[in-house]
């Protein structure tokens, strides 16, 4: 992994233009750290409120820095691949820790995590060719 990717961090969802740029390395930090803990257990002890909670979350675009978040503003990719698996779209899916867990050993996959729901994953992916 290169310790100096960049990407950019958004106050809130719905927010447009980043706060900053930061370390990739620094949100997966975050992630691990349980930086978001609060915010995401409020998440998912209130199933009716989550989706407007989720609006509220710090974001950030994995996909690289940006001036906008759009397509048009994107200003350096970081080379890697962002993919979401939501338990909405897999209802036959329900134990996100081991689907987690499993993709985690992938060679391919830099770094998993649970969604912010607990029902569903995120794996972020270098980008090889």
């Amino acid at each position: 992994m290169n310790d100096l990717v960049k990407i950019s961090l958004f106050k809130t969802a719905l927010q447009v233009t980043p706060v900053k740029d930061i370390l990739l390395y620094d949100f997966y930090y975050s992630v691990l750290n349980g930086d978001y803990k609060n915010e995401v257990e409020e998440i998912r002890s209130n199933p009716e409120k989550a989706k407007e909670l989720k609006k509220k979350l710090t974001a950030v675009t994995r996909l690289g820095t940006f001036k906008e978040r759009n397509a048009e503003g994107l200003t350096k990719h970081s080379g890697r691949i962002c993919i979401d698996i939501d338990g909405k779209e897999n209802p036959h899916l329900n134990n996100w820790h081991e689907v987690r867990n499993t993709l985690g050993t992938w060679k391919e996959v830099e770094f998993s995590s649970l969604s912010a729901s607990g029902k569903g994953v995120f794996l972020v992916m270098v980008i090889a060719y």
